[in-house]
């Protein structure tokens, strides 16, 4: 039926009912948006409300809408059902009445089957409330026991006097819809032929699980392993047959690594096993019941195959703290593995400059600038007095369209030695300086902290570079602070000296990152014009336990205060180093425990919520 024969029934039945002029608009109104069924929850809803005046001829519309609609009396009895909810919920208003709180035939019930109670069910909560609802409700069992999903929205209907009279229940069925991303999540994260995580699967489980390690305080262990010959296989057999073995493969390291160990199928003849509590030791004794169980040949169309692994190991958080990186030392050291005849072995720093993927990196460097590849991440800096944020640090990362997200540590060397670094720094600097100037023309001050490098101070067009961003975003000198360390001004002295000066002489902030790892720390400070001091992270993360590094943290504290400087503590892993430091009156306190480094838009979210996390953290010390 189209638009213009519904409205022209509707004139009918306006004609038939004698209804005032307003009472029709309403109605005509009415039957135009059910045809447009943009948002039928809002609909469903517009027709509870205007049951007033029409309160006898509704439903004659009301039983057009696509959406399923229950409204309740305050009783928690269904008054009304229309059409669309007695096809998705499979009954009635008789069968519905009966069947929808009683415990045999409950149509709510919880994913494990057992009914859910009459007072956690919305309807209940906004009688209790009165406030408005919204859920997906899974496992929801029809009287001919079919499963639905569906997307319900809650809402009173109150009285002129404001009292709630009524609780209306819209909702769709999304069963499919629900499946559908079940399928693609599926599709995802695991890998089709041998039913383990991918590679997307694999490093989604290692990032929360570093993240879990860190807050339990455990060790963990990464082992990649490579077929030897696969190809062989391949092209002996053929792909089909190559399948099979892989599927072999998979099923014999499953059974040695159960849950809630995680192996994984990276791709191709490439596997990956998490051991949630793995050491060393750990990591070899897996190894060793691997290649046990390999001894015994995988058959292949009725050919015995001797199978060989290469596998390499790193370790949480002997070789990292990053998830990417614990993966990348794993897999480079498996190659080495695999270029030797190894067998296996344990990540060594010496393995990264064999690792074949560091020079295709080199190449891709060069496009990541231009191709918009880079990212600034933001790390809050804790004011311990106004327990506040008003400065962050601003640390670059790189979107690798192959690898993913790639952390500073594995590509600013690369930089540095390709003549990169300038540019990088350019690009950085410029961000950061951006995002100041949107931040404080939108009411945030936040001060940002750019790191440099020794071969940027050996730019001499460095601060006019500086100068020129800050005027042509209208960035205040002191929302710009720049970072280094001791080592780096230690590179050339007296040039540094030079170009501090002069980036100190535009008001811009000057920090010294790592002090106390650098060269004649003390002797230095009084040649250098600087704002601040932070303290390196490998005397604050012991220092709640090291009465050592507590003392060298307060001396710090006290002497950097008595040059007129303030000073941050970074490496902050949890509240008693928090509270420690505030009671050494350090001023500024940065790490984990505050706050991971975040990117723009959740930095955001992020400080709309800090002024609790600042109470919290109060209330804790």
């Amino acid at each position: 039926m189209c638009q213009a024969e519904v409205i022209e029934t509707v004139d009918q039945l306006i004609d038939h009912l004698s209804l005032t002029e307003d009472e029709a608009t309403q109605y005509i109104n009415i039957a135009k948006s059910a045809l447009d069924m943009t948002d039928e929850r809002a609909l469903a809803r517009d027709l509870v409300h205007s049951m007033g005046p029409l309160k006898e001829h509704w439903h004659l519309i009301f039983d057009t809408i696509a959406c399923g609609v229950l409204v309740f009396n305050a009783l928690k009895q269904i008054v009304e059902i229309n059409r669309a909810a007695q096809e998705i919920l499979g009954g009635n208003l008789a069968t519905m009445q009966q069947h929808l709180f009683a415990s045999e035939h409950n149509v709510f019930q919880r994913p494990d089957g057992t009914p859910l109670p009459q007072e956690e069910l919305m309807v209940s909560a906004v009688f209790r409330t009165g406030q408005a609802q919204q859920d997906v409700l899974e496992g929801i069992i029809r009287p001919d026991g079919q499963q639905r999903w569906l997307q319900v929205d809650a809402a009173p209907i109150r009285a002129e006097d404001g009292t709630i009279t009524h609780a209306v229940i819209t909702f769709v069925d999304v069963t499919e819809r629900v499946a559908m991303e079940e399928v693609l999540r599926y599709q995802t994260l695991y890998d089709g032929l041998t039913g383990m995580p991918n590679s997307t699967g694999f490093i989604e489980v290692l990032e929360q699980e570093v993240i879990a390690a860190q807050r339990e305080q455990r060790t963990m262990a990464v082992l990649v392993m490579d077929i030897d010959r696969f190809k062989d296989v391949n092209d002996t057999f053929g792909h089909q047959h190559g399948d099979l073995l892989l599927q072999q493969v998979a099923i014999r390291l499953q059974r040695i690594v159960p849950a809630p160990d995680t192996v994984s199928r990276l791709n191709g003849d490439e596997f990956a096993i998490l051991l949630l509590s793995g050491d060393e030791a750990k990591a070899q004794e897996v190894v060793s019941a691997i290649q046990h169980t390999l001894e015994e040949p995988c058959m292949v169309d009725g050919y015995p195959v001797q199978i060989d692994l290469s596998i390499g190991c790193s370790l949480y958080p002997a070789h990292s703290t990053e998830a990417i990186t614990l993966l990348r030392r794993a897999d480079m050291t498996m190659y080495t593995v695999k270029q030797t005849h190894a067998g296996y072995a344990l990540f060594d720093g010496v393995f990264e400059q064999y690792d074949p993927r560091r020079l295709a990196l080199i190449a891709e460097l060069r496009h990541a600038i231009p191709a918009g590849e880079l990212r600034l991440y933001y790390q809050p800096k804790l004011d311990l007095k106004t327990r506040s944020v008003s400065s962050v640090e601003a640390l670059v990362r790189w979107q690798h369209p192959l690898y993913g997200l790639i952390p500073p540590d594995q590509f600013i060397s690369l930089a540095e030695q390709t003549g990169l670094i300038k540019s990088l720094t350019y690009w950085v600097l410029e961000e950061a300086v951006r995002q100041s100037g949107e931040w404080l023309h939108s009411g945030h001050s936040l001060s940002v902290a750019v790191n440099l490098s020794a071969w940027n101070l050996r730019d001499v067009a460095l601060p006019e570079t500086i100068a020129a961003l800050l005027e042509r975003y209208n960035v205040p000198a002191r929302s710009l602070c720049i970072e280094l360390t001791e080592s780096v001004m230690m590179t050339d002295m007296q040039r540094s000296l030079d170009i501090l000066a002069q980036i100190f002489a535009l008001g811009v902030y000057i920090s010294i990152d790592d002090f106390g790892t650098g060269y004649s720390s003390l002797a230095n400070l009084k040649h250098l014009q600087i704002d601040e001091l932070k303290i390196d992270r490998s005397f604050v993360q012991q220092m709640s336990s090291s009465g050592s590094d507590a003392c060298i943290v307060r001396s710090t504290v006290n002497l950097a205060h008595s040059f007129g400087m303030r000073v941050v503590a970074e490496g902050v892993e949890d509240n008693a180093t928090l509270g420690l430091l505030s009671e050494l009156h350090c001023d500024l306190a940065q790490g984990y425990f505050i706050s991971r480094p975040l990117p723009t838009e959740q930095l955001a979210s992020w400080l709309e919520s800090v002024s609790t996390v600042a109470k919290t953290l109060h209330g804790v010390l």
